[in-house]
């Protein structure tokens, strides 16, 4: 999908997110999610761009337009993905005890754009008003993540100069 580049002619000011589905939608941007109420419409006012370098940023109202289609696409692929269209083509790619075929697990899940337009538009359409519930997504430190196996149990660690290999990996947690 291309950025948009231009505000619409008939721009009120307010950029708005609808989730027109039936159940609450959480968008993730910049680390942060965003979570929309079912069939209601919620304008973005104040979505933070602060970067890695930690300077502030808020979104300028071109941007928050990109930000909301983000949400509609991911929104209308969630959609998608529940539609009657994938669950027949699904049954199709199935032997009648529910396995898989060798060569059919190609067309159920996928999707072209064209396709999705038309659920990506009603994310832009108007409900009923209320606000986005936004919460901070925690990020494990790039040291942890990369020192430390799936228990959380430090697995390596920086070698000094002149120190042993093997007294290091000896006092590692297994």
């Amino acid at each position: 999908m291309e950025r948009v580049k231009m505000l619409p002619e008939n721009f009120d000011g307010i950029v708005r997110f609808t989730n027109w589905s039936d159940e609450d939608f959480v968008g993730r941007y910049n680390s942060k999610d965003y979570e929309f109420k079912a069939n209601s419409t919620c304008p973005l006012f104040n979505v933070d761009l602060t970067g890695p370098t930690g300077e502030a940023k808020m979104a300028s109202p071109l941007e928050l337009l990109n930000i909301v289609k983000k949400f509609a696409l991911d929104l209308a692929i969630r959609e998608w993905g529940k539609s009657q269209w994938t669950k027949d083509n699904l049954k199709r790619e199935r032997n009648a005890d529910g396995t898989p075929r060798f060569q059919g697990m190609q067309g159920a899940a996928t999707y072209s754009i064209d396709q999705l337009a038309p659920l990506i538009q009603k994310g832009l359409y108007v409900y009923p008003e209320s606000k986005p519930h936004v919460s901070e997504v925690q990020r494990p430190k790039l040291e942890d993540k990369l020192s430390k196996n799936e228990k959380g149990k430090r697995s390596s660690g920086v070698v000094e100069d002149g120190a042993s290999m093997a007294a290091l990996a000896a006092s590692f947690d297994k």
